[in-house]
C-alpha cells in the first residue's frame, strides 16, 4: 500500500515521487497493544503517535488515560511491550 507524502492542491497531478510506502503503523492509527511478561499476557488498544516499521520503537497513547508509553511494532497496526 502507498500513501501521499505531502498535501496536494486540488487538481494537481499525482506523480510517482509524491507517493511512499505506508508504514506498518502510521501516526494516528488505532493499534492493538500486546503486553507480555513471565506470567501475564494482556491485549488492549492504543493510538500511534508517530510512524514506524516492524521492529522499530514508537510512542503509543492510551486513549482512556492519555498516558504515553513506548512499544515495538510487531506487525501491521500491532505493537508489543515486553517486561
Amino acid at each position: 500500500k502507498m500513501r501521499i507524502k505531502r498535501s496536494l492542491r486540488s487538481g494537481s497531478p499525482l506523480c510517482r515521487n509524491d507517493l511512499e510506502p505506508r508504514p506498518a503503523v502510521a501516526r494516528g492509527d488505532d493499534v492493538t497493544v500486546h503486553y507480555e511478561s513471565a506470567r501475564v499476557f494482556l491485549t488492549t488498544r492504543g493510538i500511534a503517535q508517530q510512524d514506524a516499521q516492524v521492529g522499530e520503537k514508537l510512542r503509543i497513547e492510551n486513549p482512556q488515560t492519555k498516558d504515553v508509553f513506548v512499544a515495538v511494532v510487531s506487525a501491521n497496526r500491532e505493537v508489543m511491550i515486553h517486561d
